[in-house]
């Protein structure tokens, strides 16, 4: 089979709104150790625009997952390239499995094929900052692929089209585990056209699940 064929196949696999099986946490079980939700402002996080862009992400009254703030950028009506980029988040070395979660809606261009979209970066303990990648997704990974040549991202998959309700999209974070500190940037794309209502981010968090201690068990047995 086409390699490019089975990659958009698993993108599209891992896309699925059902989480991973062992996503859940046992009840009473969820350890938060850091979030995110907007609600005083968006302290210790950093916008910047790369490639000379012009940056719009702000925080937004209008629409929120909870509470009454969100973030939001516009797509705008010509080449774009801009970042939210999270506070450094030192991470927990004693427990697993450690997961990002964050919701999000977006109003993307595509009238024809998948023009505009946002991509989820990290930078690990530092270093330049690389694309999370759909195989790390538990849950609403990349939607599709861009493919128009006059956005920075052309051929990255990414989320695009249209999200009008909100969604949380769930991250693997495993494969980060020997990290001591990972850092995040969401990264919107747009071309040389047509500007739209653009990406809500909003409920940031990194969650884990802690072991219960057994008070009492009986096999019988005996």
């Amino acid at each position: 089979m086409n390699p490019r064929l089975i990659c958009i196949l698993f993108v599209l696999l891992l896309s699925s709104t059902t989480y991973a099986g062992d996503f859940y946490c046992p009840p009473q079980s969820t350890v938060t150790y850091h979030e995110q939700d907007f609600e005083s402002g968006s302290t210790g996080w950093t916008t910047e625009g790369l490639n000379d862009s012009d940056v719009t992400w702000a925080i937004n009254g209008s629409e929120s997952n909870s509470g009454n703030y969100s973030v939001h950028a516009e797509a705008l009506p010509y080449a774009s390239d801009q970042t939210l980029i999270s506070p450094v988040i030192a991470m927990p070395i004693t427990q697993e499995p450690l997961s990002l979660h964050f919701w999000h809606r977006y109003i993307f261009e595509a009238e024809n094929n998948e023009i505009d979209g946002g991509i989820l970066e990290v930078s690990i303990d530092g270093s330049a900052f690389i694309q999370v990648f759909g195989v790390y997704f538990l849950a609403n990974g990349y939607n599709g692929q861009l493919q128009i040549t006059d956005n920075v991202l052309s051929e990255y998959f990414a989320w695009v089209n249209h999200q009008p309700e909100w969604t949380e999209s769930v991250v693997d974070l495993s494969p980060f585990i020997n990290a001591q500190t990972l850092q995040f940037r969401f990264r919107l794309g747009t071309d040389i056209s047509i500007g739209t209502e653009g990406w809500y981010i909003d409920d940031f968090a990194i969650k884990s699940c802690f072991e219960l201690d057994q008070i009492y068990t009986d096999g019988f047995d005996g």
